[in-house]
């Protein structure tokens, strides 16, 4: 099963919401069954500890960039 996170900012739930999302699927882990977490970022929260979690938890991460020109972009 997938669990996407993501919208707004999903690190501003704490470290803690994760720890006990993943304590809430390994106790409704079925024989067989596997959970793969991801998640949206656009990276400002995130420090070594968010890092050690995710890697530890093998989660799937996207990093957004936004870009904005400082003046127009002509073709």
């Amino acid at each position: 099963m997938t669990v996407a996170w993501q919208g707004g900012k999903p690190t501003l739930m704490g470290l803690d919401f994760f720890r006990k999302a993943i304590e809430f699927q390994e106790h409704y882990r079925r024989p067989g069954m596997t959970f793969e977490n991801t998640m949206q970022t656009n990276g400002t929260l995130p420090d070594d500890e968010w890092c050690e979690f995710l890697a530890a938890y093998d989660y799937l991460v996207g990093r957004r960039l936004w870009w904005r020109p400082q003046r127009p972009v002509r073709p």
